[in-house]
């Protein structure tokens, strides 16, 4: 485990967290637009603060797997998968900060965030195990974990 895999497993999770948060933001917009025209901003609000942690779940697993496949492609089996690992804390860290950042003094659902970021950390896990699998089959790796 290198330096620079660290960084990379950092901006891996920088850009996933950029590209949930605009595609929450895309999705509310739409609500807005397409679903529900013509309510007030408060309601738009609450809605996105009422929908942003399924949005979210929705968007970040499929968006972890494949930053954890793309970090761990042509890696061994145990630095594809600590660095596909390291994705998913590296997102969860961020995502917590900026949660209570923002929260202010709104209730916190602990249980269904601890859940997202639980599922979240194991798509990039599980991404990180398939985007080397392939390699390690072809060097007669064992696949074992």
């Amino acid at each position: 485990m290198t330096a620079g895999l660290v960084v990379r497993a950092g901006l891996y999770a920088v850009a996933a967290t950029v590209i949930s948060a605009l595609l929450t933001v895309a999705w509310v917009l739409t609500y807005a637009a397409a679903v529900n025209p013509g309510q007030s901003a408060a309601a738009y609000q609450a809605y996105a603060v009422e929908a942003a942690p399924t949005i979210t779940l929705a968007i970040g697993v499929p968006l972890l797997l494949l930053a954890g496949w793309l970090i761990a492609r042509g890696r061994d089996r145990r630095s594809g998968l600590i660095a596909a690992l390291l994705i998913g804390i590296f997102f969860v860290l961020i995502d917590f900060v900026l949660l209570l950042g923002f929260s202010a003094n709104q209730a916190i659902p602990w249980g269904p965030i601890g859940m997202s970021y639980a599922i979240k950390v194991g798509a990039a896990a599980l991404g990180g195990l398939l985007g080397n699998s392939r390699a390690a089959l072809e060097t007669g790796e064992d696949t074992t974990i």
